[in-house]
C-alpha cells in the first residue's frame, strides 16, 4: 500500500522539471495528504464528508452535508482511486460508494479541523434522523463525536432497548454500556440495567445478572421496578440453586407487588 500511495502521488503531481515530481513523500500518510491536496475543492470536501460517516454513502449522505455536486465528485474521486462503488452493501439494494483504502479515509478524516469535524458530525445525526428508518446507535455515535452526549445517551439507550428485544446480545451490551456511561435519567437507566441483566441471563453469565439486577434495583423509581427486580432475583437465586436467598427476597417483592396495585 505504502508503494501503491507514493506512486499514484507521483503519477498525479506534475513534474516541475523533476524526474520524480516535486518531492518524494516520507510516509504513507504524507503520500494520502498529497493525492488529497491535489483534488480540486469540491472533491476535497466530498471526501472529507464521506470519512466522516465512517461507512460507506450515498450520494444522499453527501449532499445531506454540503457537498454541491456529489456525482461529479464521486466521478473524480472513483477516477484517482480513492472511491469505489458498492451495490447491495450495508443498505441492502442501494448503490453506495467507499474509501478503496481505510488509510485514505482516516486521513481525510484527520485533515478536518475539529470544531468542523463537531459540526459536521452533528449534521450527519440530524440526516439521519430524519430517515423514515434509521440506526440510533450510528445517530449516538455521531452526536457523540459532536460532545452532544445527553442526546448521544439517549439514542444509544433506544438502541440497546431495540437491540434487547430483538435478542441482539452484542449490541444490547455495547450501546447499553455507552448509554450508561455517557449518564440517562434514573427511568431509563433502571430499563438499561434490567436489559443487561436479561441478556446476561441469555449468556448465562449468571454472575453479571446479578451484578446488573443490584444495579437495576437501586435505580428502580416504583414499586413496579423494584418489584420487577426482585422477582427476577428470585428466579436467578432459585436457578442458582440458593433457595434461601429466594425465600428471603420473596416477602419484599410480594410487598413492592402489592404497593404498585394501590
Amino acid at each position: 500500500l505504502f508503494v501503491e500511495q507514493i506512486a499514484s502521488s507521483l503519477r498525479e503531481r506534475p513534474s516541475d522539471g523533476e524526474p520524480h515530481g516535486s518531492g518524494l513523500p516520507f510516509t504513507v500518510e504524507a503520500a494520502i495528504q498529497s493525492r488529497l491536496d491535489d483534488l480540486s475543492d469540491d472533491a476535497r470536501v466530498a471526501c472529507r464528508v464521506a470519512s466522516i460517516f465512517g461507512r460507506p454513502v450515498q450520494l444522499a449522505d453527501l449532499k445531506a452535508l454540503g457537498v454541491a455536486d456529489p456525482v461529479q465528485c464521486i466521478a473524480l474521486l472513483a477516477e484517482r482511486d480513492l472511491i469505489e462503488t458498492q451495490i447491495g452493501g450495508s443498505r441492502s439494494g442501494s448503490v453506495e460508494y467507499r474509501f478503496r483504502s481505510s488509510l485514505v479515509a482516516a486521513v481525510a478524516y484527520r485533515a478536518i479541523p475539529k470544531e468542523m469535524r463537531s459540526t459536521m458530525h452533528r449534521r450527519a445525526a440530524g440526516h439521519l434522523a430524519d430517515q423514515a428508518v434509521f440506526d440510533a446507535e450510528e445517530v449516538g455515535v455521531h452526536l457523540e463525536r459532536a460532545e452532544a452526549n445527553v442526546a448521544a445517551a439517549l439514542q444509544f439507550a433506544d438502541a440497546a432497548l431495540t437491540a434487547g428485544a430483538r435478542g441482539d446480545a452484542v449490541r444490547a451490551l455495547r450501546c447499553s454500556a455507552r448509554a450508561l456511561a455517557l449518564g440517562v435519567r434514573d427511568e431509563v437507566r433502571f430499563a438499561l440495567h434490567m436489559v443487561r441483566a436479561d441478556t446476561f441471563r441469555f449468556l448465562r453469565n449468571r454472575s453479571e445478572q446479578a451484578s446488573e439486577l443490584q444495579r437495576a434495583l437501586a435505580a428502580a423509581r416504583t414499586h413496579a421496578e423494584r418489584a420487577r427486580a426482585l422477582t427476577d432475583q428470585i428466579t436467578l437465586a432459585g436457578r442458582s440453586g440458593d433457595h434461601a436467598a429466594a425465600r428471603a427476597v420473596a416477602a419484599s417483592a410480594v410487598a413492592e407487588a402489592d404497593a404498585s396495585e394501590d
